[in-house]
């Protein structure tokens, strides 16, 4: 009898070391270690320079900067983001960027037609620059960044710099003007941003 009260325990504690193994190997299946995306950094492709003298900097892998929460501060936002975009040139002993402001309106433009198409493409299938031409501005080197889900100015400033070939354009010399243009989507609440930059602009 005693006999069997020993074996039995023993089962017991097997079985209890068995079930707590199991608990713990489940537990690991389930863990969820994936990273944070908004950490993480995918260098975009090189300026691709156009026979025309366009300057494109594709945006498929400029960082998302975190979840919806952009407002709507378009024109304090604009004003500041050039401003930080001048001293990051400043700091390179580069000319400031002048607003001009028929290029601010295309770049606002461009920034409203982010939200249905995140792409140097206008959603109508020309190339971005045609948002200058329809207002106006004509231009040797134009240039144009992108981005997404940036929050304020200074992310997007920063995200932009971040990116070789974002940054590129900023630093390019041969710039002498620029306009920011920045939207809210209603739906999602995430900020959309367009840099427009332009050589000698005439209009």
């Amino acid at each position: 009898m005693r006999f069997k009260r020993i074996i039995a325990a023993v089962l017991a504690a097997l079985l209890l070391v068995l079930a707590l193994t199991g608990c713990s190997a489940s537990q690991a299946e389930v863990r969820d270690d994936a990273p944070d995306l908004s950490d993480v950094y995918c260098p975009p492709e090189d300026p691709v320079q156009q026979d025309d003298g366009t300057s494109v900097i594709e945006d498929d892998n400029v960082p998302l900067d975190g979840a919806p929460g952009a407002d709507s501060k378009a024109a304090a936002y604009v004003k500041e983001a050039l401003e930080l975009i001048n001293k990051e040139r400043a700091a390179q002993k580069l000319a400031p960027l002048s607003a001009l402001p028929a290029i601010e309106t295309a770049a606002g433009i461009r920034a409203q037609e982010l939200v249905s198409s995140f792409s140097h493409t206008r959603p109508d299938g020309s190339r971005y620059r045609t948002a200058l031409e329809d207002n106006g501005v004509n231009a040797g080197y134009t240039g144009e960044n992108c981005g997404m889900g940036y929050r304020t100015p200074d992310a997007v400033v920063k995200g932009w710099m971040k990116s070789a070939g974002h940054k590129a354009n900023i630093l390019k010399p041969q710039y002498t003007h620029a306009g920011v243009g920045y939207c809210v989507d209603p739906k999602t609440g995430y900020a959309y941003w367009c840099l427009l930059l332009t050589s000698n602009p005439t209009k």
